[in-house]
């Protein structure tokens, strides 16, 4: 069985062109002739949804074009995709963070995220009902699988017998003999989080004795940044797939002789950190319309690091520096801001800055 992990960077609430992105990927997928695509948390909403659930009809929007996508997918392939559902019991939450098992021909089934973040810009209890993911095994073309989305394997024990649960529901799930865990993510990114990543995976491939897919989001949304590096490892700890860092991504591994389409090179940590800046300014800028950016420039190198990440990000073409002379600055500070502007080929201006501080 070949099963492609499909790394793509939805834009939040933009359905439709999330969609053809989705079916395009899945194409993709066919064409290596893939059984299965698994794409990652909220591939078809975008995450983090925010207060956007507070109105209905956002979510009974992207309901039609869950339709519209199941009906487009071709023969023989299944597809699991993360949307937000709504919760027909009125005495729980409004709606669930679910994944869609779509195939040709079949009712598509709907497996719910159980445990639900509350911590820092996250606040899922809000608007999402916790599901019961001990009913989420599921087969297909002879092969059993159990799903989970991101939080349900956050729950297990750090190596100081930590956890930010008092209970983790995944080890009470009872186990069956399976080929495989599929974890859809949507985890943004800070150094070192790959580390905490590796553990609980770990932890719940050992636990199913099974590996473990982790399809993780790429992209940013306002201030957070997803950087992708979806893996699939083993029961023992060894990566046998990995997807790019901070860009969309489609690998391919065979279940069966463990060959995949691509082998992905690791990233230097300074590398990493740049990758990460360079993707959170492009997408802000592109998510919210803006075309091109002013900077002022002071000659110093805090000025100089961030004019560089945004000429990676925009394109030397689409960014101004300013230098703002004044009272207090030094007649060389200007030269290095004209100096730095020549360098990244940006356009440079002056804009005296003393007759409004007088």
């Amino acid at each position: 069985m070949r099963i492609a992990l499909a790394q793509i960077n939805p834009t939040l609430a933009d359905f439709k062109n999330n969609k053809e992105k989705i079916l395009d990927f899945i194409h993709q997928a066919q064409q290596r002739k893939c059984d299965l695509v698994v794409f990652p948390e909220c591939a078809l909403f975008g995450y983090h949804p925010f207060d956007l659930l507070e109105r209905e009809q956002i979510v009974k929007k992207q309901e039609s074009e869950i339709k519209d996508l199941i009906k487009k997918i071709p023969k023989g392939i299944a597809v699991i995709f993360g949307v937000i559902t709504r919760n027909a019991d009125k005495k729980g939450r409004p709606y669930f963070n679910s994944a869609v098992l779509a195939v040709k021909g079949q009712k598509p089934r709907f497996f719910h995220k159980q445990l639900l973040p509350t911590g820092d810009v996250f606040d899922e209890a809000r608007f999402i009902e916790p599901g019961d993911f001990s009913k989420n095994y599921f087969s297909w073309k002879g092969r059993k699988f159990f799903l989970t989305i991101c939080e349900d394997i956050w729950a297990w024990p750090d190596s100081k017998g930590h956890s930010a649960y008092k209970v983790n529901p995944l080890a009470k799930v009872k186990k069956q003999k399976i080929d495989m865990v599929i974890n859809l993510s949507a985890s943004p990114y800070f150094v070192g989080k790959m580390k905490q990543r590796e553990y609980v995976t770990l932890k719940t491939a050992q636990y199913f004795g099974a590996p473990i897919l982790y399809a993780n989001l790429v992209g940013a949304q306002d201030e957070i940044i997803y950087d992708g590096q979806s893996f699939v490892m083993d029961k023992k700890g060894k990566k046998l797939l990995t997807c790019q860092a901070f860009e969309e991504d489609i690998n391919v591994i065979d279940l069966d002789t463990k060959e995949v389409w691509n082998k992905t090179a690791k990233l230097e940590s300074v590398e990493e950190l740049r990758r990460a800046l360079v993707l959170g300014i492009r997408d802000f800028c592109a998510k919210t319309g803006m075309k091109r950016v002013h900077l002022g420039s002071s000659g110093g190198i805090d000025s100089a690091v961030a004019a560089a990440l945004a000429v990676d990000a925009m394109g030397p073409a689409n960014v101004t520096t300013l230098g703002l002379p004044g009272p207090f600055n030094s007649p060389k500070s200007l030269t290095l801001a004209e100096e730095l502007a020549r360098n990244l080929g940006v356009d440079f201006k002056v804009v005296e800055i003393g007759p409004m501080y007088d």
